[in-house]
């Protein structure tokens, strides 16, 4: 490394790959909202998501203060590519029109089955292995200018109070499995300069290569949206 060179570049985002959730929010007909998200962070058993502003979750977690954050397996990701274009806000905010559909029945379009938590009111996706029932303790705006230019954020600080896993004899196998499923809903930042296409494909697979196997064989797109909850 002491002969390398280096560049100056303008990434959209900066953005490495991280496991994705499902976070559960309630509408205000009590329906659940169910939103892909993998910009996150755990210390203890406090988290903090961020949420794009113009996001339905974003709305939801200030209205009513608490959430599930689901962790999906490996092989769920054609269920959260599914999620990934949907929003239930309505009318689709301008900006997000052109990517984006409204759903409100999220869990339905993603083949996904809610069950009821125990101390929070939205609902549990069963499919996932890991689900964690959290109340909010507050919502930070974030600051500064890059974030605003991609229309602004927030970041959720949630307590997570109670954790189901699908095996108990396995809870910590079954976090650490969880946490397989990387990426932007299987996009690739723009953090290689332009024109290294190639090279940004290869790195996504191997990226995708730490969940199921036929991730490495799908195609990724070249362009990632902020990696904040969809909708």
């Amino acid at each position: 490394m002491n002969n390398a060179k280096f560049q100056t570049i303008e990434p959209k985002i900066l953005y490495f790959g991280t496991p994705v959730a499902l976070i559960s929010s309630l509408n205000e007909d009590g329906e659940t909202n169910l939103a892909p998200i993998s910009s996150f962070w755990a210390l203890g058993w406090t988290l903090l998501l961020g949420l794009a502003e113009d996001t339905k979750t974003a709305d939801n977690v200030k209205r009513q203060p608490e959430c599930v954050v689901n962790l999906p397996a490996p092989e769920m990701w054609p269920q959260v590519e599914k999620l990934a274009p949907l929003t239930a806000k309505d009318p689709v905010p301008e900006g997000k029109s052109a990517r984006f559909r409204h759903e409100r029945e999220k869990f339905r379009a993603a083949e996904l089955t809610p069950i009821q938590s125990e101390l929070v009111n939205p609902a549990r996706v069963k499919e996932c292995p890991v689900q964690m029932e959290a109340r909010v303790l507050a919502v930070h705006p974030l600051h500064g200018q890059k974030v605003q230019n991609i229309g602004g954020a927030v970041a959720a600080e949630v307590e997570v109070v109670r954790v189901h896993v699908a095996s108990p004899s396995g809870a910590e196998g079954q976090l650490r499995r969880s946490s397989q499923v990387v990426a932007s809903y299987l996009q690739l930042p723009p953090l290689l300069p332009a024109g290294s296409g190639g090279a940004r494909k290869d790195l996504s697979r191997r990226i995708m290569s730490r969940g199921k196997g036929e991730l490495e064989s799908q195609e990724t797109r070249a362009e990632a949206e902020p990696p904040f909850a969809s909708g």
